[in-house]
């Protein structure tokens, strides 16, 4: 897909050059439209296609383990298993980094368990009452704003909480991607 001729977007909503290197966490909607084909719509595809060609060697893509686990269990709800196992295979041979917490999910020794990082991300949202977001995606958020880095999300709710406590979010506006 032609996404200059088929969709009008404006580069700087999407990355902004001024940016310089950035570190940018993905959630799960983002990391689908980027990963897998016709599971997204073709403006969101379009849009995350081109924040990866803009931002190119600017940006370092990192999420969470738990975000990698509601991506291939999304998958495998459309896909089969056996696909999404081929889904989990690529994202680990991938230059994507994951982490658990604050360590890369390949630790085998973490600074904080399982059950440590969860009761983080609902202290977390006991300060932010009126934003609903899952745990895994307030994981995602505090991992974004413990080292004030960006976001790249498509979900309304995960932007208003990211906004809510400071960070960045890309695309910078919804209309972007809206259709």
């Amino acid at each position: 897909m032609d996404i200059d001729t088929e969709f009008s977007l404006d580069d700087s909503l999407v990355f902004p050059d001024d940016l310089g290197t950035a570190i940018v966490f993905l959630d799960k909607e983002a990391l689908l439209a980027r990963l897998t084909a016709d599971h997204r719509s073709a403006r969101k595809q379009a849009v995350v296609d081109r924040f990866f060609e803009i931002s190119g060697n600017r940006a370092y893509y990192v999420t969470d383990a738990y975000v990698v686990a509601e991506v291939i269990s999304a998958f495998r709800s459309n896909r089969g298993a056996h696909e999404a196992l081929d889904l989990y295979e690529d994202i680990k041979e991938s230059d994507l980094v994951v982490q658990h917490g604050s360590d890369s999910w390949e630790s085998a020794n973490l600074t904080a368990s399982p059950r440590a990082v969860l009761d983080a991300a609902a202290a977390f949202l006991d300060q932010y009452p009126k934003h609903d977001v899952s745990l895994q995606e307030a994981i995602l958020i505090l991992q974004a704003k413990r080292g004030d880095d960006y976001l790249f999300s498509f979900d309304g709710p995960i932007r208003k909480l990211a906004r809510a406590c400071g960070l960045s979010v890309y695309p910078v506006t919804e209309e972007i991607y809206l259709e």
